[in-house]
C-alpha cells in the first residue's frame, strides 16, 4: 500500500464521520464509507473479492465479546429496573452519598470498582447508571457525573493488573504487566490526584440544603411505592461483583445479575406479569406506566441497536486496514520524521490518538505502537517504560473521547449524556495525555546503547 491510499482512505472514513454526526446524528454512515473506500483501495491492490470479506469476518469475530456484553447490558438494565434492583440500589445511594461529597466519591468508587475488575466497560454498567440516577437526584448535572464516572472507570482498564488492555500492551511491547503498572504510576498519580480535587471542589457544590433534602425523601418514598425497594433485590449486584472478583469473564458475570433478578422477581415483584411479559421488556426495554421516565424506564436489548451496528463496521473496518497493512505506510512516514525522544514521545501520543480515531477501537492503538516502535525508542536511548507509559497515556484512556469510537459509543448508551457532553469532564482522559508528553520533554533522556539498556529483550 502507498502512502496516498492510506490517506484517502483515512480522510474519506473520518470526513463521512464528521458529516453523519452533522446531518445524520450517527457515525454510521461514515464507517459504511470508509469500509467501501477500504475496500475498493485493496481491490486495485490485487486483493480478491474472497479475501477481503475473509478480513472483514475476522474483524468482527474479534468484535463477538463486546458486542456480547452491550447485548445483555441492555437486558440487565431492563431486568433490575423491572425487578427493583435499580429501585433498591437507589434508595440506598440516596441514603448514604448526599452524607458525602457526592461527585468525589463517585469517581472514587468506581476507580476501585474499574481497578477491581480490570475492565473500563463493566466498571460502567455495574455502577454507571445508578450513579447518574443518584446524582440526578441530588441536582449534579448529568455530564459532570458522567465524567466522574468515565475518569473513574479507566483507571483499571490502564492500570489494573487483570486489565485486557494493560495485559496487551505488555505483550506487544515484551515487558512485565506488574513492572509496567510501577513505573507508570509517575504520570497517574499526579492526575488522579488533580481530579480528585476538581471532582470534589465541583462536587462541594452540591452538598445538601433542606430543599435537596426534601427531593431526595420524595425520590426514596416514591421509589418504595412504584417498586419493589427490598434488601433482597441487592443480591444480583452482589453476586455480580463477587464472580467479577473470583476472576469469571464479565460476560457470565452479567448473565448471573440477569438471571438472578429474574428469580427474584417472581415471588417479590407486582412487575413481574408472566413469561411474554418479561421477555417482551427484556428486548424491548422496560416501561412502566405512571413512573418518572427519566429514573425508571428503558433498557433491554433492542437500545443497544445503534452500538451493536457501530460495533460491527468499525470492527469489519479493522479487519481490512489490519490485514492489508494499510496502517503500514503511516507507521513509516511516521519514524522518518522523528528528531529526538522528546518528539518521539509526543509523535507516539498523537499516533495513539490518531488511530483511535481512525479505526474506532482501542487494541489497534495499542498494537501497532507497541509492535512497530520498540525499535525506534531503542535508537533514541528511550527505554520500553517509556513507550509503555505513553501508550497507557495516550491509548487506554483517550477512546471515550471519541464520539465515534466503540467505547464511546457503548458508553454514551449506558450512561445516557452524549461524548460532546461529558468530555470537557473527563478529567483522567484529557490529562493523562498532556502530562505523558510534558514528562517527555521534561525527563533527562539517559544516553545510553540498547545493549546496555536493562530490560530490554531482542
Amino acid at each position: 500500500m502507498r502512502t496516498r491510499d492510506t490517506a484517502l482512505v483515512l480522510v474519506i472514513t473520518l470526513v463521512g464521520i464528521g458529516l453523519g454526526l452533522i446531518l445524520a446524528d450517527t457515525a454510521l454512515f461514515g464507517l459504511l464509507l470508509g469500509i467501501l473506500t477500504a475496500f475498493s483501495v485493496s481491490r486495485k491492490h490485487g486483493y480478491s473479492t474472497y479475501e477481503l470479506l475473509h478480513m472483514i469476518k475476522w474483524g468482527t469475530g474479534n468484535g463477538k465479546i463486546i458486542l456480547m456484553i452491550m447485548s445483555l447490558i441492555g437486558v440487565l438494565s431492563a431486568a433490575w429496573m423491572m425487578s427493583g434492583t435499580t429501585a433498591t440500589l437507589m434508595n440506598l445511594g440516596l441514603y448514604y452519598l448526599p452524607r458525602l461529597n457526592g461527585l468525589f466519591a463517585i469517581f472514587v468508587i468506581t476507580s476501585i470498582i474499574s481497578m477491581i475488575l480490570g475492565t473500563s466497560i463493566g466498571a460502567i454498567s455495574i455502577v454507571g447508571i445508578s450513579f447518574m440516577e443518584i446524582g440526578g437526584v441530588m441536582g449534579i448535572p448529568l455530564p459532570w457525573i458522567a465524567g466522574a464516572v468515565i475518569s473513574g472507570a479507566y483507571v483499571g482498564d490502564r492500570s489494573s493488573p487483570i486489565s485486557s488492555s494493560a495485559n496487551l500492551t505488555a505483550n506487544m511491547t515484551n515487558t512485565n504487566v506488574l513492572d509496567n503498572i510501577k513505573k507508570t504510576m509517575n504520570t497517574l498519580i499526579p492526575i488522579y490526584l488533580l481530579a480528585g480535587l476538581l471532582y470534589f471542589w465541583m462536587g462541594s457544590r452540591f452538598l445538601t440544603d433542606d430543599i435537596v433534602d426534601l427531593h431526595i425523601r420524595q425520590t426514596m418514598a416514591a421509589l418504595a411505592a412504584e417498586h419493589t425497594v427490598h434488601w433482597m433485590m441487592l443480591i444480583p449486584p452482589l453476586l455480580l461483583m463477587l464472580l467479577a472478583l473470583i476472576r469469571v469473564p464479565i460476560i457470565y458475570c452479567i448473565i448471573s445479575g440477569i438471571i438472578s433478578s429474574i428469580f427474584l422477581m417472581i415471588p417479590l415483584n407486582t412487575d413481574f406479569h408472566g413469561i411474554i411479559h418479561l421477555v417482551r421488556t427484556l428486548i424491548f426495554g422496560y416501561f412502566p406506566d405512571g413512573t418518572d421516565p427519566v429514573l425508571l424506564s428503558g433498557g433491554g436489548w433492542v437500545s443497544m441497536w445503534t452500538v451493536l451496528s457501530i460495533i460491527l463496521l468499525s470492527t469489519a473496518l479493522n479487519g481490512i486496514l489490519e490485514h492489508t497493512g494499510m496502517i503500514k505506510p503511516l507507521i513509516e512516514e511516521f519514524e522518518g520524521r522523528i528528531k529526538s525522544g522528546r518528539d518521539l514521545i509526543f509523535k507516539t501520543s498523537l499516533l495513539c490518538i490518531l488511530i483511535n480515531t481512525v479505526t474506532c477501537n482501542q487494541s489497534l492503538s495499542i498494537i501497532i505502537p507497541g509492535r512497530f516502535l520498540k525499535s525506534t525508542y531503542q535508537k533514541h536511548h528511550l527505554r520500553k517504560e517509556d513507550l509503555v507509559r505513553t501508550i497507557a497515556d495516550s491509548s487506554v484512556v483517550t477512546v471515550p473521547l471519541i464520539p465515534w469510537n466503540v467505547n464511546a459509543v457503548a458508553i454514551v448508551s449506558i450512561l445516557g449524556v452524549s461524548t460532546v457532553s461529558y468530555l470537557p469532564f473527563s478529567f483522567l482522559s484529557l490529562g493523562l495525555p498532556v502530562i505523558t508528553v510534558l514528562y517527555g520533554y521534561g525527563m533527562k533522556i539517559r544516553e545510553r546503547s540498547y545493549e546496555k539498556e536493562k530490560g530490554y529483550s531482542a
